[in-house]
């Protein structure tokens, strides 16, 4: 039993993992040539913050709440596993709304105005991870993949059709920020 949870587990997130890649490749090039190196530079710097933000949400509360969360259910202690995901995600929410507060604060004082929305739908887009990382990990504890896989794999084959819409309707960098928003989103 414990080998075929093992394997569908490896396999959703091999999966997971490789449509990820792929569509990134493909469309890398895609939105780097249709916005020219000024404005990719700008995007890629705005994502490039976000996702350092963001590392700290997934290596911080949830790294830790789940060594604690598969042990509690592991013995069984189904109370104990409630009250600390509960604990958890309340620090995940606290802490991604302070992080995107701050970062809508720093948008509003420092960043040209050209320049402010699509960066601010970049910060805003951090919320949605932040507080999924505690479910993330309660879905791996308990061995169920598929409740991250499924929603993950939906908002990654989303994030073509956004960047097609967001070129297509020449909505550039804030429509790029949207569909980043809107994915993730639907991946919670």
């Amino acid at each position: 039993m414990l080998g075929k949870v093992i394997l569908r587990n490896s396999m959703l997130s091999s999966l997971d993992m490789a449509v990820g890649l792929v569509v990134t490749i493909a469309t890398a090039g895609i939105v780097a040539r249709a916005l020219g190196p000024d404005k990719i530079g700008h995007y890629g710097f705005a994502l490039w913050i976000s996702v350092v933000v963001m590392s700290f949400s997934r290596h911080s509360v949830a790294a830790t709440a789940s060594k604690y969360l598969a042990e509690y259910l592991g013995r069984g202690d189904i109370a104990m596993a409630k009250a600390l995901t509960r604990l958890a995600f309340v620090a995940e929410f606290i802490s991604g709304t302070a992080f995107v507060v701050f970062g809508l604060l720093y948008i509003w004082l420092r960043v040209p105005a050209g320049h402010q929305l699509y960066n601010a739908l970049i910060v805003i887009s951090m919320f949605p991870f932040m507080i999924m990382t505690v479910p993330t990990v309660v879905n791996v504890a308990s061995e169920n993949f598929a409740g991250n896989v499924v929603p993950g794999m939906v908002a990654t084959l989303l994030q073509p059709v956004s960047i097609y819409l967001a070129l297509g309707l020449k909505w550039e960098l804030v429509g790029l920020a949207a569909g980043q928003l809107l994915c993730r989103v639907v991946d919670m």
